[in-house]
């Protein structure tokens, strides 16, 4: 899903942002390949990004997971994200390869979700 589709319902916007620049930096810096670098680039001229960027504010999450925070009319859904990289892969096509987990953040979410599903029937709705 595109950040302009998701970032109206995003209200912790700035953190998550900040979170992934960091990590797109550290990759850019430990690859050395133009890959990388390039990505960085597009992050850094990316309006969004920029007016994060141009704050100065500092990374306000420095722990394990990332906090995600989501509102859209009267639901909030509050999420923590983990990442998964593989730090030595064999297969250079796996280096690159993220696992993104998401996991309610208390009792709420996890009823928000629990109920689409009942409704959907577990299904993704089209």
């Amino acid at each position: 899903m595109p950040w302009s589709d998701q970032r109206p319902h995003l209200t912790n916007w700035a953190d998550v942002v900040g979170y992934f620049l960091h990590g797109v930096e550290a990759d850019a810096a430990a690859d050395g390949t133009v890959e990388p670098a390039e990505r960085l680039w597009r992050l850094l001229n990316h309006d969004d990004v920029r007016s994060v960027t141009s704050s100065g504010a500092p990374l306000a999450i420095n722990g394990p997971v990332l906090p995600t925070h989501f509102q859209k009319g009267g639901t909030w859904l509050r999420l923590f994200t983990t990442l998964a990289t593989l730090a030595t892969p064999q297969d250079m096509t796996l280096q690159a390869l993220r696992i993104e987990s998401l996991f309610p953040m208390h009792d709420e979410t996890q009823t928000a979700f629990r109920n689409r599903a009942a409704v959907t029937g577990g299904k993704r709705p089209v």
